[in-house]
């Protein structure tokens, strides 16, 4: 009779042990200050062209920048071209588009604010589907950090509880930009180019 308690107490512990995630998260992990030179970038990367990239950064003092490369003849390109700043990389052959201030300043504090909420200082490097994946680099105090991951990430569950708290923090910071109006400036669409007999052409 005591050895099954014994046994029952024991799978009740181990079941709330692997369960702590639904009801004990660990708290974000927080920046003793923000200063106007901490900053969080996230970057979309394409499936086509890894040069192909999303990307918009949020600093400390509200400033914002956001950046598409493009190959030459992608239909996916901004429709308002005066809003950019346009560069041509004769070494890649990518044009590329800024738009420094992309948020206001009370837009782009409330998204750093809401991504540390999130967890963006305790995300860590998960799988990444070849196609999709997403770069996140912050830098706080000095202290920089990178982890990569899913764009997309629908599920948070695995069986073990710290791979499970892992991909709560990641879905809650990819979560970040892809609820907020510039997650659609982030979206690109795939295409691929191609010659006159339909043949796909490699980006010089």
């Amino acid at each position: 009779m005591k050895v099954r308690w014994i046994i029952r107490i024991v799978v009740v512990l181990g079941l709330l042990w692997w369960l702590r995630p639904l009801y004990a998260p660990p708290k974000p992990t927080q920046p003793v200050s923000i200063s106007p030179q901490d900053f969080i970038t996230w970057t979309y990367h394409s499936a086509t062209n890894d040069a192909v990239v999303q990307e918009l950064t949020v600093y400390g003092d509200g400033r914002s920048r956001l950046r598409l490369t493009r190959v030459m003849g992608d239909p996916d390109t901004p429709e308002r071209l005066f809003d950019y700043k346009i560069r041509r990389d004769k070494a890649t052959g990518l044009t590329e588009f800024t738009r420094e201030t992309a948020l206001s300043v009370t837009d782009a504090k409330s998204l750093l604010i809401h991504a540390l909420s999130a967890g963006v200082l305790d995300v860590r490097d998960l799988p990444t589907p070849p196609a999709e994946w997403l770069e996140v680099r912050t830098s706080f105090a000095g202290s920089e950090r990178r982890s990569t991951g899913p764009q997309n990430l629908s599920a948070a569950f695995d069986w073990n509880p710290s791979v499970w708290i892992t991909r709560i923090w990641w879905q809650k910071t990819a979560q970040v930009i892809a609820n907020h109006r510039v997650g659609k400036l982030l979206e690109k669409k795939d295409f691929v180019l191609v010659d006159d007999n339909g043949t796909p052409l490699t980006p010089n």
